[in-house]
């Protein structure tokens, strides 16, 4: 994905779920500036990669 498209695909998404630029820099929508986190629930981070070659190595048989 080029810089542009990552630029455009980044903007949407916080449009969508923070349509309101004055809320943006607020805890709950950005957690990583927080002082203290200590006030928010439990998150999880989940990775999805979508690599095809990455897919195929770990599809591929394991030696044994």
């Amino acid at each position: 994905m080029a810089l542009d498209e990552t630029t455009a695909f980044l903007t949407g998404f916080c449009d969508h779920h923070a349509p309101d630029p004055d809320s943006r820099p607020q805890v709950d929508a950005l957690p990583l500036r927080a002082a203290d986190l200590s006030g928010l629930p439990p998150g999880a981070a989940v990775a999805i990669d979508h690599v095809p070659a990455a897919i195929a190595a770990r599809s591929a048989p394991q030696p044994a």
